[in-house]
């Protein structure tokens, strides 16, 4: 529902920017989706019927200042677009004589075409939807394997087979005849497909190795094989073949044999390839979106070898050091070139990696001075004693730890707070908060995964703040930041208070 509230907010924005856009039938088509989507029908219904007699009456030219669009230069595709969408909103509301009556005057329309095939999709859809899968899978039928729509229409009937008849063997069939007319790796990647998804693996395997022998490059199939290979438990085959891949030049799936080699418990082979990746001159000249993003998984994965064999703390602090640096350069270089939700997915991931920093920083104070259950911690420490480790990076004093950490946990939140603006206050008056009413209360935001994300970064953030406070006896910020805490549940569950 809250993408379906973001395409509505595009659209207003759309309107705002210019009204004109309104009279569009592409604009039409896009409202009257999002009133589908919403149990509308009916809405939708009436906008479609519309924006149809607007393309079938109207020739003229729309023009304006900031926009110039004709009725004649909407693509056919388009255009039937609006036709299958009324049906299946009339489908929606139990209108079956209207949704057919619908489709013919389209299949009319478009006759000749190559578009006709989606009509004759959506009227074996429609035939499904009253359970007649016979006449679906007849329907289907008519579209050869000549036809640019072939693929998408066995697709149809593979799935009625395997949802609604439960005919396993009828379901590969149709992918089967679709990679022996075809002859292409995409068909028989398809086929391979089908096989994984009635869980005969041992079948996908044969069929990607077919295509691998004509096509030994092709990572995404490598990956497949050596994937497949692990979830039948065949765990030497697995490694044996990533090994072999790796050493035949494909680079690519080192990643996943490192992963491998950790779950694996075989950790000197994980550890020694992870360091093949992570050289000096590979990290400095990395540039490419592609190699700051394979470094960002092999350094995440080097972090998590470390923690499983519970190296020196200063080793993992280094590799995190060295993630932090790596996740900062793909950040600027995404936020140059790729769209919002991209951007925040990184902002996400660079705040996590500052709060496992925090709390690798965390763990070395207790290492040091003792765990919360030792009042005399700081007791022999005269501003504050530095570590005795001369090889040790954190040959710094309590203050510069509690500095480092409050830094990380403040940038963690600063990465953040872009995606959703969310101000607390650490001090809250006698009566009502001015602060408790922020943007109407996270209650009334629509939620997206990547929303909810950076929510959850913010309160580990405060979180680990709190820890910190109470280990180092600072309750005045200890109570600060728990107030922090209080304001971000209430945010989130106000009818709750």
């Amino acid at each position: 529902m809250s993408n379906l509230k973001a395409a509505e907010k595009t659209l207003e924005t759309g309107v705002g920017n210019n009204f004109e856009v309104r009279n569009h039938p592409l604009y039409q088509l896009v409202r009257a989706r999002i009133m589908s989507g919403q149990g509308s029908a009916k809405i939708s219904v009436q906008i479609l019927k519309q924006a149809i007699a607007n393309v079938s009456s109207y020739s003229q030219s729309l023009k304006s200042n900031s926009f110039n669009y004709s009725f004649n230069d909407i693509m056919p595709s388009d255009k039937l677009s609006l036709y299958i969408e009324l049906a299946d909103a009339h489908r929606t509301l139990g209108e079956q004589h209207e949704a057919t009556k619908v489709l013919q005057d389209a299949y009319l329309t478009f006759a000749g075409t190559v578009e006709v095939a989606r009509v004759t999709i959506a009227m074996a859809n429609l035939a499904l939807a009253q359970n007649d899968h016979e006449t679906a899978l007849n329907t289907l039928r008519q579209i050869q394997a000549d036809h640019p729509y072939y693929i998408t229409a066995r697709q149809h009937m593979a799935n009625i087979y395997l949802y609604h008849r439960k005919e396993k063997k009828l379901y590969t069939a149709c992918y089967r005849e679709l990679a022996e007319k075809l002859e292409t790796n995409e068909a028989y990647f398809l086929l391979g497909e089908a096989y994984m998804n009635i869980q005969e693996p041992e079948n996908a395997i044969k069929i990607y190795e077919s295509i691998l022998r004509k096509n030994p490059d092709d990572l995404r199939l490598a990956s497949k094989i050596g994937l497949v290979f692990i979830k039948l438990h065949h765990y030497a085959k697995a490694i044996s073949y990533y090994e072999t891949a790796v050493k035949t030049g494909q680079n690519g799936l080192r990643l996943d044999l490192a992963d491998l080699f950790i779950n694996m418990k075989q950790y000197k082979k994980a550890r020694r390839l992870l360091h093949s990746m992570l050289t000096n001159e590979i990290m400095e000249s990395a540039s490419d979106i592609n190699e700051l993003q394979e470094l960002c998984h092999a350094l995440k994965l080097l972090v998590k070898l470390q923690t499983i064999e519970d190296d020196k703390l200063h080793e993992r602090i280094d590799s995190l050091n060295s993630l932090k640096s790596i996740q900062a350069r793909l950040l600027k270089r995404i936020q140059t070139s790729e769209v919002e939700d991209v951007v925040n997915e990184q902002k996400i991931n660079m705040s996590e990696v500052l709060l496992q920093l925090a709390s690798v920083y965390f763990l070395n104070i207790q290492a040091q001075y003792g765990d919360y259950f030792n009042p005399n911690r700081f007791k022999n420490d005269s501003n504050i004693q530095t570590m005795n480790d001369s090889n040790n990076i954190l040959n710094i004093n309590l203050s510069q730890y509690v500095t480092i950490i409050i830094d990380l946990c403040e940038d963690a939140i600063k990465h953040v707070s872009t995606i959703i603006d969310l101000k607390l206050s650490s001090s809250i008056q006698q009566g009502n908060d001015p602060n408790l009413n922020v943007n109407n209360s996270l209650y009334k935001i629509q939620l997206n995964h990547i929303k909810i994300s950076a929510i959850n970064i913010q309160a580990k953030s405060i979180v680990q703040l709190i820890n910190l406070y109470l280990y180092t006896m600072d309750y005045v910020n200890c109570e600060q930041e728990i107030l922090k805490l209080a304001q971000l549940q209430k945010f989130l569950f106000p009818v709750y208070f």
